[in-house]
Formats: structure tokens, sequence, C-alpha cells
């Protein structure tokens, strides 16, 4: 028996020969490279020579076809025994078949309803219904199939028979065998039909050889060398070139059809097996297998200038024989489509097709019920939508090929903006407002998410019943209003509530300093730098232990009820309308240090001699355990003496005024044990002959507490006055 020209390949090789396809891109056609090792189908886009899908098919993919309007891909896989169906428009597989043993070529009628898939090792074809993408045909044809191909008019296929160098001829319309076609070549593999269907193209793979057969008669007419091994064939787009893959030559054959003249064996990739040219009839795609050590290629090739263009590096052993190449079809179908409800509209948003189709997309159609609206791109507003119905929304694409199919449709169901709320009750917080509300009596056919309550500048989102508005200035009157949120969009603000002042409590003022006296302290405070909004009404001053407590308008406050032997801790608060703030800094306030001072006085005599000059001594003492700083030493001339002055000297470490004239008022410093002495001296008049007396105080500061008040005063006379020494007037 005869074997295929794939059968003679090296088994791995052969198997993963893959099929390349062109197909509508987002920009441009596709070429589709099935990977032996993967199991998978890589996509290129013909513009940006990019891999951009990837798409997971059965065990090593082999023969790939695209439908004429280029809408699918057959993917033939040779390990698994099945044809997986998947739609170009999102490179999905919707559908796997079981068909014959080893698949090695598919081929589709123009009018794609039916597909033809050559098995090789089977030697069988299984016919598929693509109208319901199930098998309803296998047809016993020869052995060592190889590749298949249908008529332009979609009334025959040509399958080529390896093992018996033959061709056999199905009708279609009966899926029967009608015609063999004996001596068709050494090891037949791959046809293709000319644009008028009366002529076909067969690779011979061991006879170096392309046949070519007149349709009409299915008779060999003539053949045309080219390279060795060659495998797949395509026409260019006027038909006036063959292009013949020659897989040992590692070249790619272009003969001129007229007279099979070859014009060029033109260098590609190692081991070219598909060839497929691109919609526009020039580019021409060349897969190129490759091996182990040398990976696969795709080479692109200007057909009419015969030059490799650019290399597009792929999987080793990548490559395929069939037809690969879709015409420029209608842009694909748009996808992730939905619709937001609006007033007697609804926005249609959508994403471009993942395929143009080959050509610019120039309007997008979306439809909605009855109504129809034309845009550039997403999103598309479709208005003129009754309230309250639900319709379906769809999207399709257009191009110059024509429109595209319509998307998925996505439900909507538009509807008017929910009414206003009613405002029953605002509360002024810190910085906030609490509003209370009612809903609107109408959500305008479309179920209420939310609300929105703006007091001044401040919005705040929530539900039914109270929102609380916050970020406000405390002190700054607003008014509020409540709207209320459906999908449709934010209805009308309700009425405004009436003016409310957010406020709170004044901040804490700021305690300077406190001062003890006799059963109390006084206070000193700075106001708070934040009145909470509200003028500040008074303050309150508290010291513990007792809780005893003084209000006041302004600094300083007075606590009374002080134990004279307890120590306190005190602060001040401020009060505003809202209330009493927080407590200033806490001072403590120790009990007064106490001293005993004493004071005494004396002149030195009991009878004092008219115009003479009288000298009183003074002595104040400290007796107590503690200095005392500021000590008011103080004295009460009579009114009949003339120039009194004073010095005064320090012991211990006491300090005072060095001198001074006129009464005594001077202040002391005297440590605990500690004494000053005053010498005060007056001149004594003659007349009037009144006695003298002198009378000085010593009292201490109120931060001091004197333990005896008794020998806090001293005095000295009265003293007779006369003109003579002895008493006699």
């Amino acid at each position: 028996m005869r074997h295929s020209p794939l059968h003679r390949l090296p088994r791995a090789f052969c198997a993963a020969v893959l099929g390349i396809a062109a197909s509508p891109a987002s920009a441009a056609p596709f070429v589709y490279t099935g990977n032996y090792y993967t199991g998978d189908v890589s996509v290129f886009d013909t513009v940006t020579r990019q891999l951009v899908a990837t798409v997971p098919v059965g065990a090593r993919p082999f023969p790939i076809a695209i439908s004429a309007d280029g809408s699918r891909m057959l993917v033939g896989n040779s390990g698994s025994n099945t044809v997986s169906i998947v739609e170009t428009g999102g490179h999905t597989v919707v559908a796997t078949l079981g068909v014959g043993q080893n698949p090695y070529g598919i081929a589709i009628k123009p009018d794609g309803t039916r597909a033809y898939v050559a098995n090789y090792a089977s030697a069988d074809v299984t016919v598929i219904d693509l109208t319901t993408n199930t098998v309803v045909k296998t047809i016993p044809v020869g052995t060592a199939l190889g590749g298949v191909a249908v008529n332009p008019q979609g009334t025959r296929a040509y399958v080529t028979i390896g093992g018996s160098n033959a061709i056999a001829v199905i009708d279609t319309a009966t899926d029967t065998i009608v015609a063999t076609i004996a001596n068709a070549g050494t090891s037949p593999w791959a046809a293709v039909f000319s644009a008028d269907g009366t002529r076909a193209f067969v690779s011979n793979f061991s006879g170096a050889n392309v046949s070519v057969i007149d349709t009409a008669t299915n008779t060999v007419i003539t053949r045309w060398n080219v390279g060795n091994s060659p495998v797949g064939v395509a026409l260019a787009g006027d038909g006036a070139r063959l292009y013949v893959a020659n897989s040992a030559s590692d070249t790619l054959s272009i003969v001129d059809t007229t007279g099979g003249i070859v014009l060029n064996n033109l260098p590609v990739g190692h081991r070219p097996f598909g060839v497929s040219v691109h919609p526009d009839g020039r580019t021409v795609y060349v897969l190129n297998a490759g091996d182990p050590v040398t990976p696969g290629t795709i080479s692109i090739v200007d057909g009419l200038a015969n030059v490799v263009l650019a290399t597009i590096p792929t999987a080793v052993y990548s490559g395929s024989v069939g037809n690969y190449v879709s015409p420029y079809t209608p842009p694909g179908i748009p996808t992730g489509v939905s619709a937001a409800p609006g007033v007697n509209r609804a926005t249609v948003s959508f994403i471009a097709p993942f395929s143009d189709g080959g050509q610019p997309i120039s309007a997008y159609t979306a439809t909605c019920g009855t109504q129809t609206r034309v845009g550039g791109a997403s999103p598309i507003v479709v208005d003129m939508l009754a309230n309250g119905v639900t319709v379906a929304c769809t999207v399709y694409a257009t191009n110059a090929r024509g429109n595209g199919a319509p998307s998925a449709p996505a439900a909507v169901t538009p509807a008017n903006l929910p009414g206003a709320p009613a405002i029953t009750g605002v509360v002024a917080g810190n910085a906030s407002v609490e509003v209370s509300f009612t809903p609107p009596g109408s959500d305008g056919g479309a179920a209420i998410s939310g609300y929105v309550a703006t007091c001044g500048s401040a919005s705040v989102h929530g539900s039914v019943p109270t929102i609380l508005v916050t970020g406000l200035s405390n002190g700054t009157p607003v008014t509020c209003t409540v709207s209320a949120i459906s999908v449709i969009g934010t209805g009308p603000a309700s009425a405004p509530s009436a003016s409310v002042t957010p406020m709170t409590v004044p901040g804490a003022p700021t305690l300077v300093s406190a001062t003890r006296g006799v059963g109390g302290v006084s206070l000193a405070f700075d106001a708070p730098a934040d009145d909470g909004g509200d003028a500040v009404s008074g303050y309150v001053a508290a010291c513990g232990p007792g809780a005893l407590e003084a209000t006041g308008m302004q600094s300083p406050i007075v606590v009374t009820g002080l134990d004279e032997d307890t120590a306190y801790d005190c602060s001040v608060s401020a009060i505003n309308a809202v209330g009493t703030g927080a407590a200033s800094n806490g001072v403590a306030v120790p009990p007064r240090p106490t001293v005993d001072l004493a004071v005494g006085v004396d002149n030195g005599t009991g009878y004092v001699q008219g115009g003479s000059d009288v000298v009183y001594t003074i002595d104040v003492s400290n007796l107590g355990a503690n200095g005392v700083v500021g000590a008011h030493v103080a004295d009460a001339l009579g009114a009949d003496v003339e120039s009194p002055h004073w010095t005064c000297s320090a012991t211990g470490g006491a300090q005072c005024p060095a001198s001074g004239s006129g009464a005594i008022d001077l202040f002391a410093d005297i440590p605990a044990g500690a004494s000053i002495r005053i010498t005060l001296t007056v001149h004594a008049p003659p007349l009037p002959e009144t006695p003298l007396s002198e009378s000085v105080t010593v009292t201490v500061p109120v931060a001091w507490r004197d333990t005896d008040a008794s020998n806090d005063t001293a005095s000295d006379g009265p003293d007779p006055r006369g003109l003579f020494g002895d008493g006699f007037e």
C-alpha cells in the first residue's frame, strides 16, 4: 500500500503540522496556528503581527478551515479524533464532534452549511451539518486520505487518496462519490480550486509537482514542477499566481497560472507546510513547521514582489495544510452589553467586537424594544421609551461589508426620577445635624436605593428615617434638604428645613494660676479658643476634695470653703447654651505655709521732751518653721510729729529696704529664725504737749498663714510730752 506524504514524515513532525487561517480581527484578519504539543490554537493579528489569543481545542490539532463568512473555524484534532467548532467572534469553542481516525483535512462549503473531514487512518470522510453541529454521514473513500477541498459552487468535494494516488469526487448534494480521478499524482495531498471552479490544483508530495485538473472532465491536463515535497497550495486573489509550500526545499514556489512557469522559488522557513493568502489578495502567509532544533515560524510574503516581508516566531511543530483564508466580513458581535435605565431612555454600553471583519467599524446600532439609535462608540442613548416597561436592548456593528450579528440582549426598565421626601425634623449636634424625613410618595417606577441629605455645603448618603450630616462648622446656621436616589438618578430636593445651628459645649479654658487665700483660692484663667459655636455664658470653678464650686462670668473666680490644712486640685470649665465643656488643666493648690511673725516697738523712755527727736526701735522676728516673702510692716504715726525717717537692718538672711522717710510701709523677706530691725526717728515739736504713741503691725501675704495673730501688732506709749526734761510744766 502506498502511504500518504504525511505518513512519510517523522511522526512527531507530521502530527504537529498545524493550520493557519486568516479571520476577522480587531483591525485585520487573523492567522491561526494549531499547536501540536499544547493542544491549542494561537491567534496572530496580521496588522500588529502579535499573538492576541489562544484557543484550547483537542489533542494534536492539525487541519484548520475557516468558513467563507469568517464566523467559524473548524479544527481537526488528529490526536483525539475530534473536530472543534470555534466561533471566531469571541474565539470560543461551541461544539466538539467525534469524527474518524486522524483527521488530516477539512473543507467547508461556501454557504457554510456543511463541512467535510478527511480522516487519514480510518480511510473515510466525515460529513458535518454546521446548522446543527452534528455528524450526518461517514463516506468510505480509500487509504491514507490527505486533503479535501470544496469547489466555489459548493457542488463537489475533492478528496486526495495518498494510498492510491487518486482523487475521490463527492457530490455534495447526495454526499456520495460520483467519480474517481486515477493517476492524479504521486501522493496527492492538498487541493485548491480556481475562482470559477473550472480548474483544481493538487500538490503531489512525492512527485515534486502540481497536477492541474479539468473539473468538467475530472482529468489531469498537465503537471507543473515545483520544489521537493510540496504540501500546501493557494491562489492569489486574481488567480494569476499559484503558491506552493515545498516542505523539503524550504521554499515557496510562485507559479504563473497562465503558463505554469515558476517565477520564483523563494526561500522561507524550515519545513513549510501551510500557505494561504490574505483577503487583500497579495499578502501570503507561509506556515513553517520547523523541528526540535529549528522552531516554527510564519513567513509573511509579498506575493507580487516575491519578497519575504517579515517572519513571526511560533511554536515547535507549527504548521498546516488547508483553506484558512476568510474574506473580509461584517464585524463580530459586541460583548459586555448592559443597559442603564433613565427617564424614557436607556444608556446602552458595550465592548467593541473582537473582530472588525478586516474593515473599520463605521457605526454601532443599539435597539431597545422598537426604538433604534446609531452611534460611533459606546455608550449609545436610546430614547423615546415608555417608563415602567421592560425592554431588551441589543447592539450590532457595521463596516463596509455589512451589519454584524446582534449582541445578546440586556433587559432594562426606564423610569422617572423619584419624588421629593419630606423633612420632619432637624436636630443640631456637634458640627452635625440629624435630619429626619419620610420617603417620597412616588419612586418614579424604580426602587429607591438611598437618600442624600444636604446641610449647607455638606452632603451625606443614608437611608430613611434619619441621616446624620457631619462636617459642618459649629456656629454657622444651615438649612437642610433631602433627595431620593434610584437607578434613574437623584430626584428633586425636599423643601428646605428651618435654619439650625450646629454647636457643642465650649472647649477647655487654660488655668493660668491659683492663688490661695484665707479659706479660699483665686483661680486665674484664659477663655477657651473654641466656644463650641455659641457664646460662653459663664464659667464654673471646682476644687476637690469636697466638690467645692464657684461660678463667675470671667477670670478670676474665687472658690471658698477650703480647709486651711488640706491640699486641693482645681480646674475651670466654660458654659454655653449646650452645656458645660471639658475642664481645664488641673492646678494643685497646697495648704498655705505657716509662719509666726512677732513685732515689738520701744523708744527707751517714758517721757518725751518737746522739741527733741524721738527714736523708736522696731524688731520683727520670724518665730515659725517657714520663711515668708513680702511680709508687710507698717506703723501709724501721730499727726503731731515731724520729719519721720527710718533705717532697716536684717539678720539671718532676711532682706528689707535700707532706709526710708515718712511712715513705715515696707515689705521684707524673713526666713525662719531671721529678723529685721527698723530704727524710726521722729521730731516731737514743743507744742502741743500731747502724749506720743507709736503702733506697728506686721502682716503676711495671703499665700502665707500666720499661726499667732496676737504678736502681729505692738505699740509704745502713750508717752507724756513737755518742755522740761523732768516733766515740770
